[in-house]
């Protein structure tokens, strides 16, 4: 009778020594569970304001150049007039564009003003030889579409030969590009083209009236 009653002690100190173990590991799956999901939430919260963050930065030049610039030479008139510096563009733009750009860890721009919700910018570009301005339209962070308006090339031959596209820019965001094919100083090719930022940011061709 003794030896029962210690048996049955024993027994039931095991079951309760079984029920405080359980208790324990039940209560503390709650709480890496609420903590799993406190960091979860933490690395959205971090995306989301990083997010945020390259939204507003995204065209951050405060400078807006002043329209109409009437050719490449007036723009660089302009930007010593009025001691403009170009920015360092921090929003994406297309593969094909970082293509043409030579793939540049760092790109610059100056920045026109808005037509709607549409941003036209200028990118400077001096990728290898080339010595250029892109038309970029951006909607919020995102690119539109692009356009070369500017470029200079010359080849020294038996002739001196250039191939000059220039621009003009209107107090509308009207652009016209003009492509001239000079040799020996005679014009022997020019080629105009206009063209209106739409509603979309996208450039569309207009006739010549």
């Amino acid at each position: 009778m003794h030896h029962g009653l210690i048996y049955m002690k024993f027994k039931i100190l095991a079951i309760l020594l079984c029920l405080a173990i359980s208790c324990k590991s039940k209560s503390e799956k709650p709480e890496n569970i609420i903590k799993e999901n406190t960091e979860v939430i933490n690395d959205i919260t971090v995306q989301e304001i990083d997010k945020e963050e390259q939204i507003r930065n995204c065209l951050n030049n405060k400078n807006i150049l002043k329209l109409p610039i009437k050719s490449a030479d007036d723009l660089m008139v302009k930007l010593i007039e009025i001691n403009i510096e170009a920015k360092v563009l921090k929003c994406e733009i297309s593969d094909e564009l970082k293509n043409k750009l030579c793939y540049r860890a760092e790109v610059s721009y100056y920045r026109l003003k808005k037509k709607g919700t549409i941003d036209p910018i200028l990118l400077t570009d001096e990728c290898g030889d080339n010595n250029r301005y892109i038309l970029v339209t951006f909607k919020g962070e995102k690119m539109i579409d692009y356009i070369e308006v500017y470029n200079l090339y010359e080849e020294m031959t038996e002739q001196l030969n250039k191939n000059i596209t220039d621009f003009e820019i209107n107090e509308a965001l009207d652009i016209k590009v003009t492509k001239k094919e000079i040799i020996n100083d005679e014009i022997k090719k020019e080629i105009k083209q206009l063209y209106k930022i739409n509603d979309q940011g996208a450039f569309v061709k207009v006739a010549h009236k």
